[in-house]
């Protein structure tokens, strides 16, 4: 038992895991960031930090400010909890036209209902919603 362990023990210290990641000596300062090509790069940025220029402080106008993100977020849920009490083919139509972002013959596609009939469903759920937003509104 005790050569056996003795083996294992000795083959265990022989092996390598192949689930963590094994750098040689020279390729150490690779992995690390170091470019023997742009040495003083790495000194560059130790002493001299990078300067912020004007407009990486602006914000960028084409991304949705976290307040207009939560603002739709909760539009979306208010929207969804008040189409929970319509008809069946009116809540599918809704979650695919509104939510999902289906064009109307797409949607009629996905319900198997004929696209003038989708487009008659959709303007009722327009003016559901705009009563039920004025009503909010109003509140």
């Amino acid at each position: 038992l005790a050569r056996r362990r003795k083996a294992l023990k000795t083959a265990a210290g022989e092996a390598v895991p192949l689930e963590a990641p094994q750098f040689l000596p020279e390729d150490l300062a690779v992995a690390e960031g170091y470019d023997a090509e742009q040495p003083l790069d790495i000194i560059e940025r130790q002493i001299e930090p990078p300067v912020a220029e004007t407009k990486d402080l602006l914000p960028d106008t084409r991304v949705e400010t976290p307040d207009e993100t939560t603002s739709r977020r909760e539009l979306l849920a208010e929207l969804r909890r008040l189409a929970s009490a319509w008809p069946k083919p009116e809540r599918e139509l809704f979650e695919l036209y509104y939510v999902e972002g289906f064009e109307p013959d797409e949607a009629a596609m996905i319900l198997g209902t004929p696209e003038k009939r989708v487009r008659e469903m959709l303007a009722t759920i327009q003016q559901r919603l705009r009563t039920e937003t004025l009503k909010q509104a109003l509140v």
